[in-house]
């Protein structure tokens, strides 16, 4: 994948084009990326929902990743979704046929052997950066996360009186279950 990446035009390039088709799918009104996974992917599924949620979804804008959902008929999904199958062993193979037929954009990526994931990371990775570019979104900012961290800073420090890094982490590993918030 690396390889094809770097030797190969941008419009053929597999991060760029995946990015692409996604971020504009959002900004056309798809902005529920479904992911379906055969059984021995669902791990994976779940990193893409993560990796596309944290990146995209901010400023009020954004595409909400639906992980693993059990696949309906596809007369009950509407004009909003655009449908990702992480396909190894073919076994939603005729669900996927199923929402082709009923003109639902379907994106296969084929992963031959689990090895294959740590190429598709890389894909996603450059197609998630490219879609929120797209949107107008900076992947690369996290303002939420830092504040998380701060505000449980202060939580910590509130509990336990300003005590060193060292004793609050003696202290969360003897209480960390038993800490509550009031």
């Amino acid at each position: 994948m690396l390889s094809r990446a770097v030797r190969t035009p941008a419009a053929r390039n597999p991060g760029l084009a995946l990015g692409a088709v996604i971020g504009q799918s959002a900004l056309e009104g798809r902005d529920k990326l479904t992911i379906l996974a055969d059984a021995s992917l669902s791990a994976f599924a779940g990193w893409i929902e993560q990796i596309v949620a944290e990146s995209s979804g901010k400023n009020g804008k954004g595409i909400l990743p639906v992980p693993l959902e059990p696949i309906g008929d596809p007369g009950d999904y509407g004009d909003d979704r655009l449908f990702v199958y992480l396909r190894q062993t073919g076994e939603l193979d005729n669900e996927i046929t199923a929402l082709k037929r009923a003109g639902h954009p379907v994106i296969e990526s084929p992963i031959s052997n689990l090895y294959d994931v740590g190429a598709e990371m890389y894909r996603w990775e450059i197609a998630t950066a490219v879609a929120c570019s797209i949107l107008g979104v900076n992947a690369f900012d996290q303002p939420n996360v830092q504040e998380s961290k701060d505000n449980t800073n202060k939580l910590l420090d509130m509990l336990l009186g300003k005590k060193r890094a060292s004793d609050r982490k003696n202290w969360l590993e003897k209480n960390g279950d038993k800490a509550e918030v009031v």
